[in-house]
């Protein structure tokens, strides 16, 4: 997904996208891609019926969590800006204020998870 991105990461319209992420037994992941004026999520997570998946169940709820928690909190954060980007493994968060003050993540992080973005949002 992130080789994809292209124009939508930076781009200021609407744009989304979603589907499964492999091909044939090799589909593992989902992956949702939103952009609005206030928010950029992209998110790929591991799910499926792929050759790599050893508890399906178990992967299935933790993508749901993942993408309702963090879809809530790029709708519902106190900022003016909000870019959330996970992707089995690697991921980035920039928050930019409504003082102006911006918020990126420290380099090399692998998920969003334990972060806790209302303390980062509010200063």
């Amino acid at each position: 997904m992130q080789a994809q991105l292209g124009a939508a990461l930076h781009g200021t319209g609407d744009y989304f996208m979603a589907g499964f992420w492999g091909h044939g037994v090799n589909s593992y992941a989902i992956y949702l891609a939103r952009t609005t004026e206030r928010q950029r999520l992209f998110l790929r997570l591991p799910y499926g019926d792929g050759v790599y998946c050893t508890d399906p169940a178990r992967e299935r709820a933790q993508a749901l969590e993942k993408l309702e928690r963090l879809s809530w909190l790029a709708d519902t954060l106190p900022v003016r800006h909000v870019t959330l980007i996970d992707s089995m493994g690697t991921a980035y968060y920039e928050l930019v204020r409504h003082d102006g003050g911006v918020v990126s993540c420290p380099p090399q992080l692998a998920s969003l998870d334990d972060i806790d973005f209302l303390a980062l949002a509010m200063g």
